[in-house]
């Protein structure tokens, strides 16, 4: 699997300069064990550290994308052409009824395969990086890492994010059009989106005539509550929440009309599936759950190098290319 992956790429991407590495070559293994046998040696220093650094992610904002207890091993044993997970328990990892000291696992460093947050860490040990470029994942996993990297290497790269594209054909972009709708309205679930798609299917008239029932009713409470507040503030107060009452039941109207046209209109109905199933399939980010083949098969190979000219690298927002 590995070798027909690498060779798809290798196809896919002839035009770009780019190095392989096989990370389960006898060579690179033997690379890999120092930084691997020193990992486990410093197991406790490294469990503390990273439990540190997420609680200052956490601090700050962020959340760690990858969960770290006191028992978690930062390697994995290669055996028979398997990956055998280990929990740290001490000095001893666990596999089941296995067990293993932390001076055998150190003497066997390139039979180790590293975690996630390792991982970056065991490749800059052989192939020093002055840069990453990630995903937002990855990225994330490198704000982690950075404990790792500061007992083991001393030094780690700069975190740059990758550019980031939501791919349309000509008919999806020709639809946003149609309907007004940015990009960041997809992000809030099919429902809302069916509301807003059908919000803009609403006759001019009919539109208008709400808008303008809605401002009556703004113009004539605020009317009243000057005058209540004069009288009795409480009153006033009563009349707020009232207010906001009939704000809710007006908006709710809206949205009634709203559906009543989806239902009468088919074709909004599939276009909006459409068009969701496009740009946020199952609540994720297209780029997330599809993969690059069906796009390569429906536009053609070309399509990689106008992804690749299109990167601008002064600029990290995700955009949206119209093929």
């Amino acid at each position: 699997m590995g070798k027909a992956f690498s060779e798809l790429l290798r196809r896919l991407l002839a035009r770009f300069d780019i190095l392989y590495v096989d990370p389960m070559l006898p060579a690179f293994r033997d690379l890999a064990a120092p930084a691997l046998s020193a990992a486990v040696e410093a197991a406790p220093e490294l469990t503390a550290a990273v439990l540190r650094r997420n609680g200052e992610l956490a601090a700050s904002g962020y959340h760690a994308q990858v969960h770290v207890e006191e028992h978690t091993s930062f390697v994995f044993l290669l055996e028979n052409g398997k990956r055998l997970a280990l929990r740290r328990s001490g000095d001893e990892y666990v596999h089941n009824s296995r067990r293993f000291t932390s001076q055998e696992l150190m003497t066997r460093g390139a039979s180790l395969s590293p975690n996630a947050l390792l991982r970056p860490v065991i490749q800059d040990s052989m192939l020093p990086t002055v840069s990453y470029i990630g995903g937002p994942a990855e990225v994330a996993y490198l704000a982690q890492s950075e404990a790792i990297y500061r007992v083991l290497l001393g030094r780690m790269p700069v975190a740059m994010p990758r550019a980031g594209f939501t791919l349309l054909d000509a008919r999806s972009a020709k639809l946003m059009e149609r309907y007004r709708l940015p990009l960041n309205e997809f992000f809030h679930g099919g429902t809302a989106l069916q509301e807003r798609m059908a919000s803009r299917l609403v006759p001019p008239a009919l539109a208008g005539r709400m808008r303008e029932s809605a401002s009556a009713v703004d113009g004539a409470v605020e009317r009243l509550r000057s005058q209540l507040a004069a009288f009795d503030p409480t009153l006033a107060n009563a009349l707020d929440r009232s207010a906001r009452k009939i704000a809710y039941q007006m908006a709710k109207m809206e949205r009634k009309t709203g559906r009543e046209i989806m239902r009468r209109d088919e074709f909004a109905a599939r276009d909006a599936a459409s068009l969701s199933g496009l740009i946020f399939p199952e609540q994720h980010l297209q780029e997330r759950l599809y993969s690059i083949l069906p796009f390569l098969a429906k536009h053609g190979f070309d399509l990689l190098g106008m992804v690749y000219d299109s990167i601008e690298l002064e600029c990290s927002d995700h955009r949206v290319m119209v093929l």
